[in-house]
């Protein structure tokens, strides 16, 4: 299968590129893309096993984009649930940025608090984040040609979402990036 490119000056041209293939070609059921903007490379993918008889299905969206100047850093960030609340009370690590709201929703861990917080002080950020219900965001460590390389990994693992409330994901996924490479 030919390796779909999708590029824009900005997130809305690239996305609506994104959005009339998706489109063209729906229903679609697994699908990988090359998002190119602002000199930012994301590749874009989702899965979706609707299942059937006594399987209940899944599916799964991933944006990943490799970082360039993170390589010291751990992040994980993921919406905060029954079991991290008993963490917490055992001493489980979680960075609070200073926004009581985002705060109490999610659990972040990292090695560079002032980078978390500047990563997720937008208020954009932080409600397409409150949005999504089961997801992970996380910094990962991937061989590359024989390299380890980083990656800025945004993996839900719940419905897909409409096309634009993805594209609200894409662009708060870019802005943490942007925030993290900036740094």
């Amino acid at each position: 299968m030919k390796e779909k490119i999708f590029s824009g000056e900005g997130v809305d041209e690239t996305w609506q590129q994104l959005q009339n293939d998706l489109e063209s070609n729906a229903p679609v059921l697994e699908y990988t893309a090359l998002l190119q903007t602002g000199g930012k490379s994301v590749t874009f993918s989702m899965d979706i096993d609707p299942g059937g008889g006594f399987e209940s299905g899944f599916s799964t969206t991933l944006f990943s984009a490799p970082l360039h100047r993170a390589h010291h850093l751990h992040l994980s960030l993921h919406k905060e649930h029954f079991l991290d609340e008993a963490g917490k009370l055992l001493g489980m690590q979680d960075v609070e940025i200073g926004f009581a709201d985002f705060d109490k929703k999610v659990i972040i861990k990292t090695n560079d608090e002032a980078l978390a917080r500047k990563a997720f002080s937008s208020s954009f950020v932080q409600s397409v984040l409150g949005t999504i219900d089961d997801y992970q965001l996380k910094i990962r460590r991937h061989d590359v040609d024989e390299k380890e390389l980083s990656f800025l990994e945004l993996s839900i693992e719940d419905r897909v979402p409409e096309l634009d409330e993805l594209k609200k994901i894409f662009e708060a996924f870019c802005q943490i990036l942007s925030a993290i490479e900036e740094n």
